[in-house]
């Protein structure tokens, strides 16, 4: 029956920890860029120049994580108001 069929959208295995790895990655090199505040013009421009390519990547893999799970949420719901709103109608005519 297909009310039986449960599907799982949600992010698992090497994408997960990849996503959460990116993102725990951009955590660490704010934090780097606070405490090394005192460097010259030429580093912070070098390592802006990364965290903005790693922001891109970290913000995309966020994206993934949460967007996923809210869309698991809003397909289970309609699957159930789905199933309980559609009555199949057969016609008799063939």
């Amino acid at each position: 029956m297909a009310t039986d069929v449960e599907t799982n959208s949600k992010l698992s295995g090497a994408a997960l920890v990849a996503a959460l790895f990116v993102v725990a990655v951009w955590l660490g090199m704010l934090i780097w860029l606070v405490v090394h505040s005192d460097a010259t013009e030429v580093t912070w421009a070098r390592w802006l120049t990364v965290m903005a390519s790693l922001e891109a990547v970290a913000f995309a893999a966020a994206g993934a994580v949460f967007g996923t799970t809210v869309q698991s949420q809003r397909v289970t719901e309609a699957k159930e108001s789905g199933w309980k709103h559609h009555r199949p109608t057969f016609s008799a005519a063939c």
